[in-house]
């Protein structure tokens, strides 16, 4: 391990994103692609990759396309499709001699028997028998027979009463018939046969049968489908903005803030960069003032015996001034190059993460307004189905109002609010297709290898990249900084310069510490006229300032960029943000829209629900 006391953190998807994205990326994975064919110059590979993508947009777009059509084709049926066209809940109209047969045998109110009525009605439960079996009983001749002809007289006057009822009830549905100038039709009666009631046909049961019981219960439960559907549609949007919204509005802040931080060591690095490079150009211009020859330095004492006469031995300092130090200050200039290249690459990793975030982030009013707009239309929906609910209420059973107008609320609804829906619900499929879209490219990219983790795609990356060329230690680096500091330390070479630095600095120190020791005027007066000890010892001190300050900008600059720190950078901005927050934000917001949007379907399949006219 290169940092033992460091544990990189190991990225783990949020089960939403880790279950939706991976059903999601069934196209792209039957295709082959991977988002890191997008890096390659083959173009059949970034093809069959965006060809996944527009696959499962596809689907989405078709499934949108198929219900509109569907409704367009009832909306243009008009009341052969009854209710499912919108309008308003009545029988279907007959098209056929057998619906006129059953409508003749089942609807006429003159062809009520009144010698075949019983009286089960009035009888305990445990005590009526089946009507069928009754009758048939009593036709016979034997079998059943009423208890009393007390209970028998009741039934026979319950009946008359009824049946002078219907018939009032049938003459005022002709008189409003005749004045609004339509035919009347057994529809709009839609008694059944009180004789045979529970012979009723139950195939005659359909979404389309007029009979009345029918017709409520269809209405109710019409009606109870779509307040349903309106309450999931309006929990879901607020949904969206706690769990889609606001996540990544804070993770774009957090991005922000991530990005001042990774945007501080890069500017701390370059400003060191630059003091050493200024101590380094100073350095060079100071060693061109001291005397490397021994015999100039010290022409009374040969050479070979300087360290044993003076006390002070310089020939390491010489060696290394003659001999590495040019070495050094181009090998300096390298690094430097190198590690500026590096805090690029650093910051605009976190420029580019941070305004795909921020990008984001500034898009979202448009799911906001969507929301809001979507939840207030929703509400006025469900308005429109309690007005229609309490109309119906007050107009039963006044037979003229079966044939009122539009409403006030109708017309709103069919001819602002209907058309915003549609309008809205149409964003709503982009939208969503959009999302569905994100989420399985994010876990394309998250989720790459197994175990999945961004840094598999990071390498595979690096490995397909075909455009500009990619130097070996840069590529080093990026893999250390991104695979939890294993391999090679990306900064090996500044630490080894480090070290250059530091054992030279200990000779330079230590010959001046000699040098204090022997005396400077005592090595004056044993290298005789014309030495050049001042120079050499004072230039030694001057270039060993220098160098120390360079070690210590050196030294700043290895503590910015320890694999530990970037590495945790690059772990919080790309695991924790754009992996984690983001990437479900974006699978929680798919499954939102799917249940807003089919729920805006339903409500405008269930359009009936707010009329109350026929």
């Amino acid at each position: 391990m290169l940092y033992e006391n460091y544990t990189a953190p190991v990225y783990e998807p949020p089960k939403i994103f880790d279950f939706i994205g991976g059903l999601l990326e069934k196209p792209l994975d039957s295709r082959s692609a991977t988002f890191t064919d997008l890096f390659s110059k083959d173009s059949t590979s970034s093809g069959a990759y965006l060809e996944g993508l527009f696959g499962l947009g596809t689907c989405f777009a078709a499934l949108a396309t198929f219900w509109f059509a569907c409704l367009v084709i009832l909306q243009c049926k008009g009341r052969d499709v009854g209710c499912a066209s919108g309008h308003g809940f009545d029988g279907a109209p007959r098209d056929s001699e057998e619906d006129d047969e059953y409508y003749t045998d089942n609807h006429d109110i003159h062809e009520l028997d009144l010698d075949e009525t019983d009286e089960d009605e009035f009888l305990d439960e445990e005590e009526r028998p089946n009507n069928i079996v009754a009758r048939n009983a009593t036709n016979s001749g034997g079998g059943y027979r009423p208890r009393s002809p007390r209970r028998r007289g009741r039934a026979a006057d319950h009946h008359v009463k009824t049946l002078n009822a219907l018939m009032d009830y049938e003459s005022d549905i002709r008189e409003a018939s005749r004045r609004r100038g339509l035919d009347f039709h057994p529809d709009m009666m839609a008694i059944p046969n009180y004789g045979n009631d529970n012979d009723y046909d139950d195939a005659h049961c359909s979404c389309f049968s007029g009979h009345p019981y029918q017709i409520k219960t269809r209405r109710r439960r019409t009606r109870l489908a779509f307040l349903t559907s309106a309450i999931l549609s309006i929990c879901c949007s607020g949904l969206l903005l706690s769990k889609v919204h606001t996540p990544i509005r804070e993770a774009a802040d957090s991005m922000a803030s991530l990005f001042v931080e990774g945007h501080g060591i890069v500017e701390r690095v370059q400003t060191t960069l630059i003091v050493v490079e200024d101590a380094a150009a100073v350095a060079d211009d100071v060693i061109t003032t001291i005397p490397f020859d021994m015999v100039e330095l010290c022409p009374a004492v040969p050479p070979e015996f300087f360290s044993s006469e003076i006390g002070v031995n310089p020939v390491d300092v010489v060696a290394f001034l003659e001999q590495e130090f040019e070495t050094f200050l181009t090998t300096t200039a390298l690094y430097v190059d190198e590690i500026q290249e590096l805090t690029w690459q650093i910051e605009n990793g976190l420029t580019e993460a941070g305004a795909l975030v921020q990008e984001n982030a500034d898009r979202l009013w448009v799911l906001y307004a969507w929301v809001v707009s979507t939840i207030a239309l929703t509400v006025l929906m469900m308005a429109g189905v309690v007005v229609a609910m309490r109309e119906d209420a007050r107009r039963f059973p006044n037979p003229e109002d079966l044939f009122q107008d539009d409403t006030w609320s109708e017309f709103i609804l069919s001819w602002l609010v209907l058309p915003m829906l549609i309008v809205f619900t149409i964003i709503g499929w982009g939208l969503l297709i959009a999302s569905s879209m994100s989420t399985a490219v994010a876990s394309d990219v998250c989720t790459a290898g197994n175990p999945g983790s961004p840094e598999v795609t990071i390498r595979r990356a690096l490995d397909n990249w075909e455009f500009t060329p990619i130097s070996e230690n840069t590529y080093n680096t990026i893999v250390a900084y991104t695979e939890g500091c294993r391999g090679e330390n990306p900064i090996r070479q500044l630490i080894a310069l480090e070290d250059l630095l530091d054992d030279n600095l200990d000779v330079m120190r230590a010959r001046l510490n000699e040098a204090n020791v022997v005396g400077y005027d005592t090595m004056k007066e044993r290298c005789g006229e014309g030495n050049n000890i001042d120079i050499f010892f004072t230039g030694v001190g001057n270039l060993a300032g220098h160098l120390a300050k360079v070690r210590g900008s050196l030294g700043e600059v290895t503590t910015s960029l320890a694999c530990p720190n970037i590495n945790s950078l690059y772990s919080r901005s790309v695991h924790g943000v754009l992996c984690t927050d983001v990437a479900g934000a974006s699978a929680t917001g798919f499954v939102l829209l799917l249940v807003v949007s089919l729920a805006n379907m339903i409500l405008m399949s269930l359009r009936a629900s707010w009329r109350h006219s026929r």
